[in-house]
């Protein structure tokens, strides 16, 4: 015979109850560790327990006060320079800020590493693969550019237009790279940057901007490919 259903909706709470008080015992230690109650620093991917049934979430347990951003910038003569964007960072100061779920996207997140300071020291021990960036970025290379945002392959910096003719741009890798660093912060606290229509306001004219930034740092320097086309070198123009 079947168990009535009051003994059936019973045991079903009780092995519900066990269910969550044996999840409570376990996750001890990991709020112990997340709030830092044992005086240690936060242990970040760690498990707990010998059958690691409970773990710790991948978060940082402390970040920088200030935003620094890396802005790459390319050019065809080495005096005007232009921006690209990143699909999610600041960059562009009228850009709004995005919502990205369930991935980071790959630059976004790598990049995010050389905010933290002494930003040449990031970039020398463990942000290298920036440079291998650059050298794709001089080639036109269609797959590093669709790691960027897409208004970076169809902007100024890799579409070229000739003075004092009506022609059309035309497709033209860069000469020139470089990367800076700025300090970032929100124009306005965020409830009145999230409730403003139209312009900027208060006598602001244009696209209204979401962050203000200051200039810290030269990250990489101007730079051109060598005459193999593998390598980065210093920039050098030309004199006509």
């Amino acid at each position: 015979p079947k168990p009535a259903p009051a003994v059936a909706r019973l045991a079903r709470r009780l092995v519900d109850l066990a269910l969550v008080a044996t999840v409570a015992a376990l996750s001890w230690p990991v709020v112990a560790n997340l709030l830092q109650l044992n005086g240690s620093r936060q242990a970040m991917n760690a498990s707990f327990g010998r059958f690691r049934l409970v773990n710790t979430y991948g978060a940082f347990g402390s970040v920088g006060e200030k935003r620094f951003e890396p802005i790459v910038q390319v050019s065809h003569d080495g005096l005007t320079w232009h921006e690209l964007d990143f699909p999610c960072k600041p960059g562009t100061v009228t850009r709004r800020p995005c919502f990205c779920a369930p991935y980071h996207y790959r630059l976004d997140w790598n990049i995010w590493f050389l905010g933290f300071e002494p930003h040449r020291g990031m970039l020398e021990s463990r942000e290298t693969w920036l440079y291998h960036l650059l050298v794709k970025l001089l080639r036109d290379d269609a797959q590093a550019l669709s790691l960027l945002d897409p208004s970076a392959a169809s902007g100024p910096g890799f579409n070229r237009r000739e003075t004092g003719q009506g022609a059309p741009p035309f497709r033209a890798a860069p000469r020139f790279a470089k990367v800076d660093m700025f300090h970032y912060e929100m124009a306005r606290p965020l409830w009145e940057l999230v409730g403003r229509k139209g312009g900027g306001g208060g006598g602001e004219t244009g696209p209204p901007a979401w962050w203000r930034r200051n200039f810290k740092e030269s990250l990489v320097p101007a730079v051109q490919l060598d005459g193999s086309g593998e390598w980065l070198e210093r920039m050098h123009i030309e004199q006509g």
